[in-house]
């Protein structure tokens, strides 16, 4: 058993030595995608809370005021920076897909979970704060890792083209940066807060089938 599993150990890394460079940079193209995708998606999910959750909770909560927003909109990059200094020193020994996946489904469950908020009362308020702050640091480390894995790969997987693939994870980081507000903006003025948490979950979920490829 052992044997054969070298056997084919050695047979998969003669046939990857017989690609030719065109034939490497193809293959890496086509997993460099999926993961930009990814990489885009939750980047949308950063700023697109700040154009609908203060009118949400000016309505649904009016206790709260912009501080306690403020607050929220910032535990994100809180729990983006602590998890990136972590993740940054251990990168090397985890494995990137699994562990890009593996933050994708947190951050979908994330992004869902704050479709339950709708169920609170409005003398809820610490509730929903309290939640939100939990949700939301969720997110951010979940995002934090899916960066800190795609820029990984920029550097380790693409170093014959190091600079054009992170400039290539810079420019999906700044679309969904781009993107959120006016997706969520529009999203929330037709279909509500719920619909709107719903729509970003499904664009994670596809990120999420997008990084299996």
């Amino acid at each position: 058993m052992i044997v054969q599993e070298k056997e084919l150990f050695i047979k998969e890394h003669l046939l990857k030595a017989e690609q030719s460079p065109e034939q490497r940079l193809l293959q890496l193209q086509k997993s460099a995608l999926p993961l930009m995708i990814t990489v885009a998606f939750a980047s949308i999910l950063y700023n697109s809370m700040t154009s609908f959750y203060p009118i949400y909770m000016a309505t649904s909560f009016p206790q709260l005021g912009s501080t306690h927003f403020g607050i929220i909109l910032a535990i994100y990059e809180v729990a983006n920076l602590i998890a990136s200094i972590v993740l940054g020193l251990q990168i090397g020994r985890v494995k990137r897909k699994n562990l890009t996946i593996n933050s994708s489904i947190q951050l979908f469950i994330a992004t869902l979970a704050f479709t339950s908020l709708d169920l609170l009362g409005s003398t809820q308020y610490l509730t929903f704060f309290i939640l939100s702050l939990n949700f939301r640091v969720i997110q951010g480390v979940a995002s934090a890792v899916i960066q800190i894995c795609a820029y990984s790969f920029a550097t380790f997987e693409m170093n014959h083209d190091k600079d054009t693939y992170i400039g290539y994870v810079e420019m999906a980081v700044g679309v969904g940066g781009i993107l959120g507000p006016a997706i969520a903006s529009f999203l929330y003025e037709y279909v509500g807060y719920v619909g709107t948490f719903v729509f970003f979950s499904g664009v994670v979920f596809v990120g999420i089938i997008q990084s299996n490829n």
